[in-house]
């Protein structure tokens, strides 16, 4: 299964999280799931009482490869997918390289759940 994670920063002092970064994190099942709570904190704000809006927010994810195993997905790896005129291929990040792969060999799953 993959593993999304949507990320939101928050104005301190409006909003502690005891952390340094004043990020909230929260995993998902899908890609989708985490930008619809993204989406969601940005109309309905911390806790849904539309008082405090995130800082930003983002999506990560961690996707299997059949080539190169577990690749990340992040803010940088999106950013050239949108610039990407190439509908076939997608960009990743793995062992802190950025390189681009054919979408066909990125799976949601690790080898054993995907049959390889």
């Amino acid at each position: 299964m993959s593993r999304w994670t949507s990320h939101a920063k928050w104005p301190h002092p409006e909003v502690k999280l005891g952390n340094t970064e004043n990020v909230s994190t929260d995993e998902h099942g899908s890609e989708g799931e985490a930008r619809a709570i993204c989406h969601r904190l940005h109309d309905r704000g911390f806790g849904a009482d539309r008082k405090v809006w995130p800082i930003r927010t983002w999506v990560t994810g961690k996707l299997w490869h059949k080539n190169h195993g577990e690749v990340v997905v992040n803010e940088d790896t999106q950013h050239l997918d949108r610039a990407n005129p190439d509908p076939t291929s997608r960009f990743v990040q793995h062992d802190g390289d950025i390189i681009e792969v054919s979408k066909n060999m990125v799976t949601g799953t690790e080898p054993e759940a995907a049959g390889l």
